[in-house]
């Protein structure tokens, strides 16, 4: 048994290494945790995580992401998270615009859900509205013209939106980005975005009638109002048309329709492989016919 693990590299590199330092030391399988059939007693081994990526922030988090027989499941437990993290903006340099693109927009997209999450806390509020600054200052700069200052601002944007889904988790973009990440064939950080402008407006438009947050409707209104402040925008539709102007500014395509996604049939069938237990987080309740609409809007 080794003395400690070390996990360099991007979101899913840390993800393994988390699975890899509980997994060794509990009585069930490494499957049967996965799958959540098993149970998690032991803290195991000493993880330090060193993310290479400025995108995931899965070295602030309590779960991991792995794949089982081509089915995503996910790993939640207080023993999943790393004991300790070292974050080094040099080790993201060598990244591309593509890769620096979508792992920004992965952060940036984490603390938007984050802030309007329906699990959000006064700490976690405060990490994601420094971490959607930060990001959406710096990250056109990141992509085409990288410096030193831009690198430490994407790589601290993507710790702290990691900490805040620690505490909020992700909603209603999170949930349809498997989907459209295997439709589309494009990065995760891509495929989240894709879609968060169109919640952003969605959200914005919530009654009491459809109210998912017990803290109200003017609690949420405030909350999405404060998201406008972050974006220099004055309501949601300007938000939403500010964050396609950034996708479009670093270069990601944001209509489905660049895809071959043209069909409602298309929009269904990604609707309905939908993660349940995320949009139970989006603020305001969302059906199966109202994710198509919004798929179908993007085409």
């Amino acid at each position: 048994m080794p003395d400690l693990v070390i996990a360099i590299g991007g979101g899913t590199v840390i993800d393994i290494a988390k699975l890899i330092r509980i997994c060794s030391v509990q009585r069930d399988s490494p499957s049967d945790i996965a799958v959540g059939r098993g149970t998690i007693e032991q803290r195991g081994i000493p993880l330090i995580a060193v993310p290479t990526t400025g995108g995931s922030g899965s070295e602030a988090t309590h779960f991991a992401v792995v794949y089982v027989d081509q089915s995503k499941y996910s790993v939640a437990h207080e023993y999943v998270l790393p004991d300790a993290a070292v974050i080094d903006p040099r080790l993201t340099y060598s990244m591309d615009p593509i890769q620096t693109a979508s792992c920004g927009l992965d952060a940036f997209s984490q603390a938007t859900e984050s802030f309007w999450s329906v699990n959000s806390s006064r700490a976690s509020r405060g990490w994601a509205a420094e971490a959607v600054r930060l990001a959406f200052d710096n990250i056109e700069r990141a992509v085409h013209t990288p410096t030193e200052v831009s690198r430490e601002a994407m790589s601290r944007a993507a710790h702290l939106a990691g900490r805040a889904i620690n505490i909020s988790k992700t909603t209603g973009p999170h949930a349809l980005s498997y989907a459209l990440a295997a439709h589309c064939g494009v990065p995760h950080g891509h495929a989240v975005a894709l879609t968060l402008g169109s919640f952003f407006e969605f959200n914005s438009r919530v009654t009491t009638a459809d109210i998912n947050d017990s803290r109200g409707v003017a609690y949420v209104q405030d909350n999405l109002t404060e998201l406008c402040s972050l974006l220099r925008v004055e309501t949601a539709p300007e938000g939403s048309q500010v964050i396609t102007s950034l996708m479009n500014s670093i270069g990601v395509e944001t209509r489905l329709s660049s895809f071959a996604i043209t069909r409602k049939s298309d929009c269904r069938e990604i609707a309905e492989s939908v993660n349940v237990q995320r949009l139970a987080n989006n603020p305001r309740q969302i059906t199966q016919d109202q994710l198509v609409e919004i798929l179908m809007s993007l085409r």
